[in-house]
């Protein structure tokens, strides 16, 4: 569940959608994510003065992202994808 929200968070937010993190990413920042078994964190990389504009957009993921119903099928398929392709490796 974890790796299925990281994936889903990034698919737009009741107030921007797709892709909603370009205002950062033009100004040299990124918003990433990534999970453990059982967490998943969200963060940002920006220049200090992009403060406020990297806050409010972490704000609206954490608050406001949207999970499109057709994504969660797509994105369940891709994370199957990545499960096989792990246990592919352990048996090489």
């Amino acid at each position: 569940m974890a790796h299925l929200i990281e994936h889903l968070l990034f698919k737009g937010t009741k107030k921007k959608s797709f892709p909603y993190y370009q205002p950062l990413e033009d100004v040299g920042g990124d918003i990433n994510a990534y999970t453990t078994k059982e967490e998943t964190c969200i963060y940002a990389s920006f220049l200090k003065g992009d403060y406020a504009r990297a806050a409010e957009l972490m704000k609206d993921v954490v608050f406001h992202s949207v999970f499109p119903v057709k994504e969660i099928k797509k994105e369940k398929d891709i994370i199957i994808d990545e499960i096989n392709s792990y246990f592919d490796d352990l048996a090489n």
